[in-house]
């Protein structure tokens, strides 16, 4: 299951599911290198990083807000 990170509380990551759910859990458990906007990938128990849906996210974000503030 593909999950993002919304957010970091207090020592716990809030994680947003496909049905726009959300999921909280411990910060520990969450992979090396993540931090908020990061996509993860949820199987067997283990939380793991997906780098290339990450940066695809991020890359169509940012040409979202180039187009938005283009004519600012």
């Amino acid at each position: 299951m593909k999950l993002i990170i919304d957010r970091f509380e207090e020592g716990f990551a809030v994680l947003e599911a496909p049905d726009c759910s959300h999921i909280t859990v411990r910060r520990d458990e969450m992979p090396d290198g993540a931090c908020e906007g990061s996509v993860l990938e949820y199987s067997n128990g283990v939380y793991s990083l997906d780098t290339e849906e990450t940066e695809k996210r991020r890359r169509m974000m940012q040409e979202k807000l180039r187009k938005l503030f283009k004519n600012r």
